[in-house]
């Protein structure tokens, strides 16, 4: 094995010196989500003040209920680094998770106005958000948020479950079913997806593609039950949501 490498094109490339901060920084992260905090606090000590210890120890603040000093030393990282949507990120999450999300909207929403590309967590992050405030005047946002996520992870569960709670909000319980019935889909719960597809059949579904910026909310429109467990078939292969994305 030691020939084919060497005669690869990039063997002596060097590496760009910011990859083993950005290395460093991934390990501590991975070590105070999955350690004690106990853990974390013997491995990233106070008289450590680099960044990776820095980035550890707020995290472990966090996750052992000091909430106010863990925002306290995610604000100083993002004095340093104001750009980096992952320091927004953990800001809101503390905050969300503190039961403060009205709070924790704008620092989602920062993250994902930097992360714009290729973050369906960070808009899962804020629609979730934006839905615990209560607030019926921001569904639309979330639901929106959580169908731009679901273009990049059409089978992640949390979008699909917390898209179906905004719609039920809404009153709208044609797309809550239809989410619903992804949620189940994204689960391997076949069974329960026929049935709220099935249910979601029976609803009047308006097309919503022209004008207003909304979304086309039933794949097909108004199939019959048999049509609808062909549908389903088909989704199950692979070729395509029920609700369009």
């Amino acid at each position: 094995m030691r020939r084919p490498v060497e005669n690869l094109p990039n063997h002596d490339a060097v590496e760009p010196e910011h990859w083993a901060g950005q290395h460093a920084l991934m390990l501590a992260k991975i070590d105070a989500f999955l350690n004690p905090p106990a853990q974390t606090f013997r491995t990233y000590r106070e008289s450590d003040t680099s960044l990776p210890a820095r980035y550890a120890r707020a995290i472990a603040w966090y996750r052992q209920g000091e909430t106010q000093r863990a925002v306290d030393a995610v604000d100083v990282l993002i004095a340093e680094d104001p750009e980096n949507p992952y320091y927004w990120e953990l800001k809101g999450q503390i905050l969300f998770e503190a039961g403060s999300p009205a709070d924790a909207v704008p620092a989602h929403a920062r993250a994902v106005e930097l992360m714009p590309q290729d973050a369906p967590l960070l808009r899962i992050n804020l629609a979730h958000a934006l839905i615990e405030t209560h607030d019926e005047t921001v569904l639309e946002r979330a639901i929106t948020e959580l169908r731009r996520a679901t273009i990049d992870e059409p089978n992640n569960p949390m979008a699909w479950r917390l898209m179906s709670q905004a719609y039920a909000t809404l009153g709208l319980e044609g797309e809550a079913r239809l989410a619903s019935a992804e949620f189940h889909f994204s689960v391997g719960q076949q069974r329960q997806a026929t049935q709220f597809a099935l249910r979601a059949a029976t609803c009047s579904i308006p097309d919503r593609s022209s004008g207003g910026g909304r979304w086309t909310s039933c794949w097909p429109p108004a199939p019959r039950p048999r049509t609808w467990k062909t549908w389903i078939v088909a989704r199950a292969n692979g070729r395509g949501p029920f609700m369009k994305t």
